[in-house]
């Protein structure tokens, strides 16, 4: 580096230093030229202009180090800015200052290397040079005149062979090239708007602008002599205009305005100014410049000055000082008009130029300086607008000229103070900054004007030069010191819904309650009040409500600004009770919340009705109490016990609590293949009730269901049949709606759906044992029917609940739905309260395949792995064809010929183990059930059974007569069970088997889970062996790994399990083809 950085930061600033560091690191430094002769460091520099600027930068020497003594630059600044910052700062551009100090023994080598006839110089091509020559045009005006020369053979510089097209060439043949591009570079400065194609002989530097200087040092730098008849040099030091005024002894006023450099004057007559329009330099000649013949104009003829010298201006002359040099010259002021020229034009020529007097006869009067003032006002809506100004203030403070930040008026106005004062600014002004870092005007809205308020403007206010003022009319913004201190009160609206009206209030200001809900619906922490005042909304003051608005909108299918609990929502209420916010209440709320606190942990504390003929045991004497406290308060729910708790018995224990109160008959919709289970257990237990059973449609019973079913307690129908008859179910009265196995609504757009969601009755409740199987979606849709308060929007319950919880796993949200289903959902484990059952041994048999089966198997699961891979970007346009093929390899690995007759003569892997197993258990007398989902592969186990001559029964979805079938196994005559899981996995209670066998393994755990139960529940006395045959090597082992992964939604929302999503996606076709 030239100079050491502390000396930079030093000289232009830190603001200055820390821009100009930028500009050099991302390369906006576009070129520099380094005189190492005169110590001048040139560059040019890509600011906020579209032309780039250019920089000189002044060095002098003190023993082997160097330091800045001036830079001047073409930007508004002009001087110690930011840019000299970045060419001093550039990196591999500025060489290093000890590099300056050349040792002897280099110089020597150097001249001797670079001379004219040196081997190198030969190689490189002839050295070139720059004739300078000073001439006059037809008017008498100095000109400039250049062109290229080359070192003739004899050692003269001569114009053969050389020329600006020549040096403007892409190649260059026989000349250094070097030279030729330095020369080029001279060419453009000046000539810009001459096409190369037709360049001149000769070019006029006088008419170079501002780059004309960097080419020339870089022409020089790079070797490239200047000649002519006379020497030519650069001077080293820059020219500067300055306005000269004395005062005559008439008391008028003499103004000269000459250009200076150094301690020289220069002689008007014997200089000329460069440039076309606006001055960049000048050249300069002594001594008898010019031989005129006497009598002779000097037209057309070459002057003969002894010595050239040409120096660029720093700073750059703007148009008015070009214009003052070459118009005015000297001038008289006469005393009259002294006083007005001092106070009127003083000061504009003091912004274009040095003015001082040189003899002191004239004494200037103080200017006026600048100030930068910055005024804050406000509109509505919390919106503060700032504005910019630099405003040139008299001693008495008033102002005397005004302009714009962005202004490009250069008249009355101090450059430096300007740039001394905004460097102070720009590093407190913050968001009044633009993108590239310079003040400007603002619209700030919100927080926004909040910041500029409350800590940029405090800040600016210490800034010397810089007036801030701030309109009434802006608010005082603060942030509020105290807690906010919250009350609520209730008013009812209906029997589910309650309005809030909440009060906040802080340091004595209320907050708006809409604006602070549209804060907690945002997710914003912080409130800003009209006032001014803001406060945070994230205390521990504001967390509950906050929560409680949360869920409130949660539940709610619209936003608004007011607050909406359900009386479910009583855990949240309790909350709020304990932090001292409640302030009243209303009477129906405070009775609502102690119904609902009264759900959430259900106790025996209603007598079972004397009619029921069975010893509930106690988690069934509490299940009964929670329906009957439901049903009194006129609310429904969920009963989501185990399989085999005996649930139906809790239900019909309910009937008969109705029946008591005299209330009109129990609903029951349930499947098909157990709506006789439904009245046998009545008349088992409850002899009393009067049970109707409705299996048959109005057309086969030939009389109205109303008739049918009249004075009947309980009345028992198939979900098909309820659907087709809805409207005549709807018609009539009931005390209750009761769906068993309600997983067969879990579809919310089905029809059956909507017929048990749409049925007029005061309560609903759904029996089953698997509330959801695959998503929570399942769960909403029974909870629309049995509680349709608690989440009436799908689309919120989508947003707030299914998506955070199946998607991220967000273990707050699934806490806060559990937390609200509590009151609604009852679910008891069989580990949890029936601890006297027998124990269930669960085994997988793995059944290696016989190597046929094998070679089958491996050949098709190649077919259908591309086949599939295919389809999984489109997953759910193509899921038909995706599960074809994963049932077909499912199949596949059961038994060949379920798939293709032609490998009937394949063995059959898993049969041959099945046949083996179910010998072994008949002949020690044990009882099995065996289940599959595929009706093929019970055929072929009935054909192998029948081969051996063992009794078994065949319950599918086309058996008749069924409770004869399943008394035929009940009853012991047949050992053997063979049940489809779709026709019998749920429904029955067959505890005289204490094996079960499931032939094939399938992802969703509820349904193997169900048919396991059928003999593993109440009235079982033996441990029930469950085995779980799976091929080796085949989709039905990544199905075993896929049911584990997916029996984790189900513990998560109804236990205490993590939670995964259990639908089947892309990812698990994957996994199920090993890919």
């Amino acid at each position: 580096m030239l100079v050491a950085d502390p000396e930079i930061r030093a000289a232009v600033g830190d603001v200055a230093f820390e821009r100009g560091r930028r500009y050099a690191e991302r390369g906006d430094v576009l070129k520099t030229v380094w005189n190492a002769r005169e110590l001048v460091l040139i560059g040019q520099v890509q600011g906020s202009s579209p032309f780039p600027y250019t920089t000189v930068v002044e060095l002098a020497r003190h023993g082997t180090e160097l330091s800045l003594v001036r830079s001047s630059c073409t930007c508004p600044v002009r001087v110690m800015c930011k840019h000299a910052a970045a060419v001093l700062l550039a990196p591999e551009r500025s060489p290093a200052a000890g590099a300056l100090a050349v040792p002897a023994w280099q110089s020597s080598l150097d001249r001797a290397l670079d001379s004219g006839g040196s081997v190198r110089s030969r190689a490189r091509g002839s050295a070139l040079a720059l004739l300078v020559e000073l001439t006059t045009d037809r008017d008498d005006r100095f000109r400039l005149r250049a062109r290229p020369v080359a070192r003739s053979a004899a050692g003269r510089w001569v114009k053969s062979g050389i020329s600006w097209d020549v040096v403007n060439r892409r190649h260059h043949y026989g000349i250094d090239a070097s030279h030729a591009a330095a020369l080029a570079s001279v060419y453009r400065a000046a000539h810009d708007d001459v096409p190369w194609a037709s360049a001149p002989t000769s070019i006029w530097l006088d008419q170079g602008g501002p780059g004309l200087w960097p080419a020339l040092l870089g022409l020089v730098d790079a070797g490239v002599e200047l000649t002519s008849d006379v020497p030519v040099t650069l001077s080293p030091e820059p020219a500067g205009i300055e306005v000269d005024l004395r005062a005559a002894d008439d008391g008028a006023l003499d103004m000269g305005v000459h250009v200076r450099v150094g301690d020289l004057d220069l002689d008007a007559d014997r200089m000329l100014l460069i440039g076309r329009d606006t001055a960049s330099g000048v050249c300069w000649w002594d001594d008898a410049a010019v031989e005129r013949r006497p009598g002779r104009a000097l037209r057309g003829q070459d002057p003969r000055p002894a010595h050239l010298v040409l120096a660029p201006f720093a700073p750059p002359a703007s148009d008015a000082a070009t214009a003052l040099l070459r118009d005015v010259g000297q001038l008289r002021v006469p005393a009259a008009e002294t006083p007005r020229f001092l106070r009127t034009y003083y000061p504009r020529l003091a912004a274009h130029a040095r003015v001082g007097s040189s003899d002191g006869s004239v004494a200037p009067p103080e200017l006026p300086t600048p100030t930068l003032r910055l005024r804050i006002g406000a509109e509505p809506g919390h919106v503060v607008v700032a504005s910019w100004a630099w405003e040139y203030r008299e001693h008495d403070g008033s102002v005397a000229h005004r302009f714009g930040v962005h202004e490009s008026t250069t008249d009355w106005r101090d450059p430096a103070a300007e740039a001394a004062i905004t460097a102070d600014v720009l590093a407190l002004a913050g968001p009044l900054l633009d993108g590239s870092g310079s003040l400007v005007d603002a619209r700030l809205v919100a927080w926004q004007a909040v910041e500029l308020v409350e800590q940029v403007v405090p800040a600016l206010r210490g800034v010397r030069g810089l007036e801030v003022v701030v309109d009434e009319a802006v608010p005082a913004y603060r942030q509020a010191s105290g807690e906010a201190a919250v009350e609520i009160m209730t008013e009812s609206k209906d029997r589910d819904w309650f309005d809030l009206t909440v009060r906040v209030a802080v340091n004595g200001v209320e907050v708006p309650v809409p604006a602070l809900l549209r804060a907690f619906a945002l997710g914003e922490t912080r409130v800003l009040l009209p006032d001014g005042l803001w406060l945070q909304v994230d205390t521990p003051a504001l967390a509950r409500l906050r929560a409680l608005v949360e869920e409130s909108r949660a539940l709610e299918d619209t936003h608004s600004d007011s607050v909406r609990v359900g009386r479910l929502q009583a855990g949240m209420w309790a909350e709020l009770e304990d932090l001292g916010i409640v302030v009243a209440q209303a009477a129906q709320w405070q009775e609502a919340v102690a119904q609902v606190r009264a759900l959430e942990e259900p106790l025996a504390d209603t007598p079972v009705p004397a009619t029921v003929r069975a010893e509930l045991r106690p988690y069934q004497q509490s299940g009964f109490a929670w329906l009957a406290r439901l049903a009194d308060a006129g609310l429904g729910g969920i009963l989501a016990d185990d399989m085999g708790l005996g649930k139906t018995l809790q239900v019909l224990s309910l009937a008969a609590h109705l029946r008591a109160s005299g209330r009109p008959p129990l609903l029951v919709v349930a499947p098909t293949s157990v709506v006789g289970a439904w009245a046998g257990e009545a008349a088992t237990f409850l002899p009393d009730l009067r049970v109707v059973t409705v299996d048959r449609t109005a057309a086969r019973r030939r009389h109205p269901l109303a008739e049918a079913v009249a004075g009947a307690d309980v009345v028992v129908t198939s979900y098909a049949l309820f659907r087709l008859e809805h409207d005549e179910y709807d018609a009539l009265e009931w005390s209750a709606l009761v769906l068993d196995e309600a997983q067969m609504v879990k579809n919310h757009d089905s029809r059956a759906y909507a017929c048990a969601r749409t049925l007029r009755a005061p309560v609903k409740f759904a029996v089953t044992g698997t509330p959801l199987e695959n998503t929570v979606m399942e769960l909403w849709a029974l909870l629309g029917i049995v509680a349709p308060g608690l989440f009436p929007s799908q689309r919120r319950f989508v947003e707030h609940f299914r998506q955070p919880i199946e998607r991220q796993g967000d273990a707050e949200r699934l806490a806060q739905l559990r937390r609200l289903i509590r009151p609604v959902v009852l679910r008891r484990t069989k580990e949890a309260v029936a601890s006297e059952l027998p124990p269930r041994v669960e085994t997988v048999v793995d059944v290696e395949l016989a190597p046929r089966h094998r070679s089958v198997y491996d050949r098709q699961l190649q077919r259908e792995r591309q086949k599939v891979l295919g389809l999984l970007a489109d997953f759910d346009g193509n899921r038909f064809e995706i599960f074809r093929s994963l049932t077909l390899l499912r199949r596949l690995a059961l038994d060949p010929s379920l798939v293709d007759d032609a490998h009937s003569g394949v063995p059959a892997s898993k049969l041959d183990v099945l046949e083996a197993m179910l010998s072994e258990i008949v002949a020690d007398g044990h009882r099995v059930l065996v289940f599959s989902q595929f009706t093929g592969v019970l055929d072929r186990v009935r054909s192998r059974l029948d081969a051996s001559g063992t009794s078994f029964a065949y319950l599918d979805g086309s058996t008749r007569g069924r409770p004869a079938v399943i008394e035929s196994f009940r009853s012991g005559s047949a050992p053997v069970f063979l049940i489809s899981l779709k026709a019998g996995g749920f429904g029955l209670t067959l505890t005289e088997a204490d094996y079960v066998v499931v032939l094939d393994p399938w992802w969703n755990p509820a349904v193997e889970a169900q048919a396991v139960d059928r003999a593993h529940r109440i009235g079982q006395t033996r441990t029930v062996m469950v085995y779980r045959l799976v091929a080796k090597g085949t989709i039905e082992e990544k199905v075993m790994a896929l049911k584990a992964e997916k029996a984790a939604l189900f513990d998560s929302v109804m236990g205490g399990g993590e939670l995964s999503d259990s639908r089947l996606g892309a990812d698990d076709v994957r996994a199920l083809l090993g890919v």
